[in-house]
């Protein structure tokens, strides 16, 4: 039996929507990598690096959901929430902030113009203060714990890496990690931009990780295809290597 090409057209919109991709435009898509998780991505022109993407997450449960990292950009990141709305039938209940650069943060005047709270470590405050970048609401100093519905979101301050402030995001029920920049995908061979890396403490910050998420099925990068521990693994081996 061959199957017409509307009917495989029909099929495949189907599955992209249940089980693969939800694009929103063109520079914003959504995919979902568990049950009730999802990696947003949104894509911003670099000067040497055309649509280039970033990713943040989107956790759901009882129709509570927060949002790790904004989209680059306001625009994308009122979309995305719009999209958590509509879709996903949740409030967004907060947003957790990864680092102090736009591709975490760059949303974070749409956060508030939605009356959504928004967290960070505290020196991602301090630092987004000195820069006259928005400032995010709540802070902390070591690590965090929200509760969404039945999930617990641990945010932890593992020590310097990518930026000073950089952190890292533990969802325990379902063993997902968003390493945020600290860690990189498999896909890439090279540290990415450094100017504001801590490089000597990169790599210890990176085994701390390991240790302390043993479990992990999961880990979600800042940029590039989602893994699981060996991506961790495979950031360390980017400093013994150059």
């Amino acid at each position: 039996m061959r199957l017409s090409p509307l009917l495989i057209l029909l099929c495949f919109v189907q599955l992209n929507g249940q089980n693969g991709i939800h694009r929103i435009t063109d520079d914003l898509e959504v995919h979902r990598i568990a049950e009730n998780i999802y990696v947003h991505v949104s894509y911003f022109d670099l000067e040497n690096a055309p649509h280039f993407p970033a990713n943040g997450m989107v956790v759901v449960d009882n129709g509570k959901a927060f949002i790790i990292d904004t989209p680059w950009r306001d625009q994308e990141t009122r979309q995305l929430i719009d999209w958590i709305q509509n879709e996903l039938n949740a409030t967004v209940e907060g947003c957790i902030i990864g680092h102090w650069h736009q591709d975490c943060m760059g949303g974070l005047t749409a956060i508030h113009q939605a009356g959504i709270p928004s967290y960070s470590y505290e020196k991602t405050r301090t630092i987004a203060q000195a820069k006259q970048l928005p400032l995010p609401e709540n802070t902390f100093s070591d690590s965090l714990i929200i509760q969404l519905g039945e999930k617990q979101l641990i945010v932890k301050y593992p020590g310097a890496g990518h930026t000073v402030d950089n952190i890292v995001v533990w969802i325990p029920v379902d063993r997902v990690l968003f390493g945020g920049c600290l860690v990189k995908a498999l896909e890439y061979h090279g540290l990415g931009y450094i100017g504001d890396a801590v490089l000597e403490e990169w790599p210890v910050t990176l085994q701390k990780v390991l240790v302390e998420f043993p479990d992990c099925q999961i880990v979600v990068p800042g940029h590039g295809e989602p893994g699981n521990l060996d991506l961790i693994r495979h950031t360390i081996s980017l400093f013994k290597n150059n």
